[in-house]
């Protein structure tokens, strides 16, 4: 993909190749909306338990489907933005949702020895309309032999808030794959999306830029 740098004004035709990496997250990081919620959705008895690690799949594979259309994270995840160079704006937008904590700025340097910029020395930030704003103060040279030398990590999502009509979306897709079996809103086909699926998530969409 290709990650645009932004100055205050706006985008610039300068680009740097780049590349966003799921981390880490919670223990439920993929978890849109709770597995009881799903049963009661359903209409599932609670006292079956037969079809829980499946509607539990169904759970992680809709909500990363959400994800991927709304460009944001919806539980707690930890999200890497790796790049080829430092921006020439000085600004990166860096965003997968609502910003929550753990900013780390590191690259690798001209020995291929990993470092860690300073908050408030080498960079500050600021998050606006869901985008997380990184802007540079300095930019030291980086290591020539690897791809991806730079990356700025951070914790994203709605944690134990994600909003009701996300929430509702996540349901009607589990609804969805768990009476045909098989989940036609994975992978490159979020764009097929139905569009009362689509009402729901245009509110908390994040255009990519």
């Amino acid at each position: 993909m290709s990650v645009t740098w932004l100055t205050t004004s706006g985008p610039l035709p300068h680009k740097a190749q780049g590349l966003w990496q799921y981390s880490a997250g919670n223990t439920d990081s993929f978890l849109g909306i709770t597995l009881h919620g799903a049963r009661d959705h359903l209409k599932k008895s609670s006292f079956d338990a037969n079809d829980n690690d499946l509607i539990t799949a169904y759970i992680k594979s809709a909500t990363r489907a959400a994800g991927t259309y709304m460009n944001r994270a919806v539980k707690v995840e930890r999200w890497a933005l790796n790049s080829t160079e430092w921006p020439a704006s000085g600004i990166i937008a860096a965003s997968k949702g609502n910003y929550i904590s753990g900013l780390t700025v590191e690259y690798y340097d001209q020995n291929n020895d990993v470092q860690t910029l300073v908050h408030e020395t080498d960079y500050f930030y600021n998050q606006a309309a869901g985008v997380l704003y990184v802007k540079m103060q300095n930019t030291p040279p980086v290591s020539s032999d690897l791809p991806l030398p730079i990356g700025v990590t951070a914790l994203y999502g709605w944690n134990a808030s994600v909003p009701e009509d996300v929430k509702g979306a996540i349901k009607l897709m589990v609804g969805d794959m768990y009476e045909i079996r098989q989940s036609k809103f994975s992978g490159n086909s979020v764009a097929q999306f139905p569009e009362y699926i689509k009402d729901l998530l245009n509110p908390y969409r994040l255009l990519s830029i």
